[in-house]
């Protein structure tokens, strides 16, 4: 069974954090055995940049991690990897970690959208701890988000090649999240 520990930094709503734990839970049949509030040490925020570097935010959160469980963080913050001006989430396969921050995704939108494109992200992240790269079809929740827009078009489901990809991995999509008939 795949277990998870969901983090969430100080201030995020426990109503996205408590949606975050159901759709793992649905999603993949998931255990999450915590959901702990962090602090997010200032020490990682780049004053050049105004921005966090996504790298030492998920490092940051790998701290918590156990054996057999990976960590997922739910971060306010705005992040970014070099080479790009911002990042919606990030994934560390080998540290079993990955962190979904806000900031953008909360822009110009509903609660309801939020819910929607943090879903969607905490899902593609998950998809890469899990093996997963970035998929070329265009609705699938592994196709990268290179704006709101990608992610809003994007939906929470995962194409036929990736659900093959992680049931070859021992790891069964619910189908709710399994596209189906997709090229």
């Amino acid at each position: 069974m795949l277990k998870i520990l969901l983090l969430y930094e100080r201030g995020v709503e426990i109503d996205l954090v408590n949606h975050v734990a159901f759709v793992l839970k649905d999603a993949f049949n998931a255990q999450i055995i915590g959901e702990e509030a962090v602090a997010i040490p200032d020490a990682l925020y780049d004053s050049r940049r105004g921005q966090y570097l996504a790298e030492f935010i998920v490092e940051y959160a790998s701290n918590f991690s156990k054996e057999d469980v990976y960590v997922m963080l739910l971060s306010s913050r705005d992040a970014y990897v070099m080479g790009l001006n911002f990042v919606f989430g990030l994934a560390i396969p080998w540290l079993k970690t990955a962190a979904v921050f806000l900031a953008r995704l909360a822009m110009g939108g509903t609660k309801m959208t939020l819910l929607n494109r943090v879903e969607k992200e905490v899902l593609h992240e998950l998809g890469h701890l899990l093996g997963l790269e970035h998929c070329k079809t265009p609705r699938c929740v592994m196709n990268f988000s290179n704006s709101l827009k990608d992610v809003d078009v994007k939906t929470s489901k995962f194409c036929e090649k990736c659900c093959a990809k992680l049931y070859r991995s021992g790891i069964v999509v619910a189908e709710k999240y399994a596209m189906r008939n997709m090229a």
